[in-house]
């Protein structure tokens, strides 16, 4: 009778070694974390929350290439005072009439700013952005005028200026928050940036731009 000898303990012994591996590389990879992960982890935290401080210091509750997405109605309705910069803004004007009729019932205040259309260089310009005549550009910005003025009579102190200034970009400031648009070097029409902002950096230098253009030498009432 022959006998085969097996080793029974071989299987035993591939076993542990896996097991030892599989346990010598966790610990390997839990001191790489330990070094180098947490690290890493918490330069990423500090960024964000730097982020985050940034954003919050500059005021900025919203951005949007989709100016229609903008929640016009809760922004002006919650206003008891307003200021707007606009070449003219017939569409969003037409759009937020019944609004802007109920704001100018309870507001202290409104002041208007547009492009003066006695001045020929901002005229101009104006034109040359917008591909229109000059002569059209100025029709519009008078028919502005009388529009704000109808849509906003019962206000108790609607001022609206002429300004020596082609706008770089559009400005509504409703009580406590503001309302960017900028706009594009491109010739083709495209969505552009709009951006909603509460008290903060940017809020005040919007505001202040809004307001120094006010004391310019040849801003006049319209």
């Amino acid at each position: 009778m022959f006998y085969i000898a097996v080793d029974r303990e071989e299987p035993w012994k591939t076993i542990l070694n896996n097991i030892a591996g599989a346990i010598l590389t966790v610990a390997v990879l839990s001191i790489v974390w330990e070094v180098r992960g947490k690290r890493l982890f918490a330069d990423e935290m500090l960024e964000l929350v730097g982020l985050s401080y940034d954003v919050d210091r500059a005021g900025i509750q919203s951005a949007t290439r989709e100016f229609h997405q903008i929640n016009w109605k809760q922004l002006i309705g919650n206003a008891k005072e307003a200021d707007i910069f606009v070449s003219f803004a017939r569409t969003w004007r037409e759009a937020q009439r019944q609004e802007l009729a109920a704001l100018a019932k309870r507001a202290d205040s409104i002041r208007i700013a547009l492009p003066d259309p006695e001045n020929a260089s901002v005229m101009a310009e104006l034109a040359r952005r917008f591909k229109i005549d000059a002569t059209e550009l100025r029709g519009e910005i008078v028919k502005a005028k009388d529009a704000y003025r109808e849509i906003l009579q019962e206000c108790r102190q609607l001022t609206i200026y002429g300004v020596p200034v082609a706008p770089t970009y559009t400005y509504y400031r409703f009580g406590d928050r503001i309302i960017v648009t900028f706009y594009t070097h491109r010739q083709e029409k495209t969505t552009v940036p709009t951006m909603v902002f509460s008290e903060g950096t940017f809020f005040e230098f919007f505001r202040d731009d809004f307001n120094k253009m006010l004391t310019l030498q040849t801003t006049r009432s319209l």
